[in-house]
């Protein structure tokens, strides 16, 4: 039987997977609902209970494995997986200062099949190993010429991870910096309030990206969380400059 990867960033705000099938990225947040109620919703039910995809509010807790996990990755793998009939080896990315609480979620997943519906459609789910990268190190591997050094800095939306590599090869521990996008959106955030406008730090992002704001606006408060991203990264990174940095998030 053929074993297909699928690698999933378990991101706070979105799950980033990659697969045979390519890359795409899903809204990380969901709500419990009564399968009776559905409408045209993405949607998996998980040991009799059914879980809209994409909408509700974003998990706020700092720890990802105490999270709610096991409906977001199972739903990655259903829509990833050409043909349920294979197995499913994972790679799931956490921030380097939680990896080593990867052995919840291999004892969550490794070596185990669920039976799970998917937008009406059941399918038997075979996962056989799961492995846990620190975030960052996938996207390193995905680069196509990977000499010289190299920094990759991930911009997460609860966390920034930064890995260096030398010659391919890992020459430093990560780290993660408590900073991430949700903090510069709760900056904007405050400052629409300021402007008499009232909005969930959930929406921030679509107004932005709609067009709604001309970004000028909020020049102020990107380049104060810039600066203090950056201040942070060099307090545990003071050779980053010296390095080819790539973006990633």
């Amino acid at each position: 039987m053929c074993k297909k990867l699928i690698t999933i960033d378990l991101g706070n705000s979105l799950l980033k997977v990659f697969s045979e099938k390519g890359g795409v990225f899903y809204e990380n947040r969901m709500i419990e609902k009564d399968p009776s109620l559905l409408l045209d919703e993405e949607h998996i039910i998980v040991d009799g209970k059914c879980y809209v995809m994409g909408i509700g509010s974003y998990q706020h807790q700092f720890i990802k494995t105490s999270k709610a996990f096991l409906p977001q990755v199972l739903y990655c793998v259903a829509k990833n997986l050409l043909n349920s009939k294979n197995t499913v080896n994972l790679i799931l990315g956490l921030p380097a200062s939680q990896i080593e609480n990867k052995s919840i979620l291999i004892e969550a997943l490794a070596n185990k099949t669920f039976d799970v519906v998917v937008n009406g459609e059941a399918k038997k789910l075979k996962i056989a190993t799961v492995g846990c990268v620190a975030e960052g190190v996938s996207s390193f591997y995905s680069l196509p010429h990977r000499q010289g050094k190299i920094a990759i800095v991930d911009l997460g939306s609860r966390t920034t991870s930064v890995v260096t590599f030398t010659s391919g090869k890992q020459d430093a521990t990560p780290i993660t910096i408590n900073i991430g996008t949700t903090n510069l959106l709760s900056k904007i955030k405050d400052k629409m309030l300021s402007m008499g406008i009232t909005v969930e730090l959930e929406k921030v992002w679509w107004l932005l990206e709609g067009g709604n704001f001309d970004l000028k606006l909020f020049d102020a408060e990107i380049k104060e969380h810039m600066q203090q991203l950056k201040n942070e990264i060099m307090k545990d990174c003071p050779l980053l400059k010296f390095y080819d940095i790539r973006l990633c998030g």
